[in-house]
């Protein structure tokens, strides 16, 4: 398996759109209020077509939809759009891309070097091939039935006080929002490692388990993500393969204390050690945590 690095304006002015939008819960306000900062005041003008926008982002709801293809994988993506939507929803989507060009070309401009400059370290780091390694230990914790070829990392905007990542673009890449991030390279990697283990994990033993248990997919979803958690960014593999460090009362969660991190991080850690694979008692262990 290895890694591309990619970014573009297209994909870049999705997220720049669809976040102010705020169609979707996973949409970061903190994002918008920069912005707007740095832009001014929005016109009606502008504020309604967001709410276009929004209302038809919103009867296609899935996040890895016909619109993340259209931006992230094709040089024009008006043509998916004009073939997958009606006339009136592609006009809607359209003309809030239009009249929005102007302050996102402002912003990305700004942006551009620092995502170039992501690109570069980013490109170094992996170069000191620790890929196969944690490919290796996380196949077997989770089961993980297949590995694809190539995973490509998309960069995106962020703002000075926030940074993050996804999987809500394909089955083989995920976003990273750091343009304006000060972590080092090695931090960003276990970030991005954390945001590619939710692609993997989906076809994994591990998450038959968590079926067979029968419970729902939203229970599953967080049982997965605290122990996806415990590994990366700021979790025992992130320490061992990239040097992240967690402090003694610092949280690798918000929602969670700095002590059932602790205790997240120690459990899948004696698992590794023992050359065990995630299992029922694995899972009851996490549930008595959180």
């Amino acid at each position: 398996m290895n890694f591309k690095i990619k970014f573009n304006k297209w994909s870049n002015f999705y997220f720049f759109v669809q976040n102010l939008s705020l169609w979707a819960a996973h949409c970061n306000e903190g994002y918008n209020k920069y912005w707007r900062n740095g832009l001014g005041d929005f016109t009606n003008e502008e504020k309604k077509l967001l709410e276009g926008f929004k209302d038809v982002r919103r009867r296609y709801r899935k996040s890895r939809s016909f619109f993340e293809y259209a931006f992230y994988k094709k040089e024009d993506p008006w043509e998916v759009l004009e073939e997958k939507l009606s006339s009136k929803d592609y006009r809607r989507v359209r003309d809030a891309f239009d009249v929005l060009e102007d302050k996102f070309d402002k912003i990305y401009s700004e942006e551009l070097s620092n995502l170039e400059g992501w690109k570069e370290k980013l490109e170094k780091e992996i170069k000191k091939n620790k890929i196969k390694n944690i490919q290796e230990v996380v196949e077997d914790l989770y089961g993980i039935e297949s590995f694809p070829e190539e995973i490509t990392l998309y960069l995106l905007l962020s703002s000075p006080d926030s940074r993050g990542g996804d999987s809500y673009v394909d089955e083989e890449s995920i976003n990273l929002k750091i343009s304006q991030s000060n972590e080092s390279a090695a931090y960003i990697l276990s970030l991005a490692w954390h945001e590619i283990l939710h692609l993997l994990v989906k076809k994994s033993k591990f998450s038959e388990t968590l079926r067979k248990l029968s419970f729902n997919v939203r229970f599953r979803g967080n049982i997965l993500e605290y122990s996806i958690t415990s590994l990366f960014p700021k979790g025992v593999l992130g320490e061992r393969f990239f040097d992240v460090e967690v402090g003694e009362k610092e949280r690798i969660r918000n929602d969670i204390s700095s002590e059932d991190g602790r205790e997240l991080i120690d459990i899948s850690k004696k698992y590794i050690e023992e050359g065990r694979s995630f299992d029922e008692n694995y899972i009851k262990i996490i549930l008595e945590i959180i």
